[in-house]
């Protein structure tokens, strides 16, 4: 597990398997710090499944931190809290990426809050939630653009739920 504040690179990596033994607020893979110095993660061609965490299966990413995710695929992977990614107030980019079988009780993909957030060419296909089947929106400013959510489920909002924020959506399929 990565722990902390830094300027880190992940490139052409797999990580599978990951669990927390405690249930406390961290990511399965990844916990950056809230801290007044900000984290930059870049994570490349990586490969992230079969991992859980209770905020976030695979990151969870606090405070004044920017995540940029590119060419990755993250599958089955399950967080009490966003399966893949539990973030506030942060800035998130991803680009040309795919997210299968995600799953949470809030977004089972990505649970953002105060935030803001970008999706460009993206996969999302049979991830599920409670709440956001894909991505759960608390406050936070979001971008979607050229992706494709399928077959994505929630009891309320099978794609998205929507708490409050801004939301641009440009040539998306469902």
């Amino acid at each position: 597990m990565i722990w902390g504040i830094f300027d880190v690179k992940i490139e052409n990596s797999e990580f599978d398997n990951n669990y927390l033994l405690d249930d406390g607020d961290y990511g399965g893979v990844i916990y950056t710090l809230q801290s007044n110095y900000p984290s930059k993660l870049n994570i490349s061609n990586c490969s992230f499944s079969n991992s859980y965490g209770a905020y976030g299966g695979i990151i969870r990413n606090i405070g004044n931190n920017f995540l940029n995710i590119k060419d990755s695929k993250f599958i089955v992977n399950i967080g009490g809290i966003g399966g893949m990614i539990y973030s506030r107030y942060s800035n998130i980019t991803i680009h040309n990426s795919e997210f299968l079988n995600n799953e949470s009780i809030y977004g089972g993909v990505i649970f953002v809050a105060n935030s803001n957030f970008t999706v460009f060419a993206s996969l999302f296909l049979n991830n599920s939630a409670n709440n956001g089947g894909a991505i759960y929106i608390q406050s936070a400013n979001m971008k979607f653009n050229k992706s494709d959510f399928i077959n994505t489920s929630g009891l309320k909002g099978g794609f998205l739920y929507h708490d409050a924020g801004n939301i641009s959506i440009i040539s998306l399929i469902f």
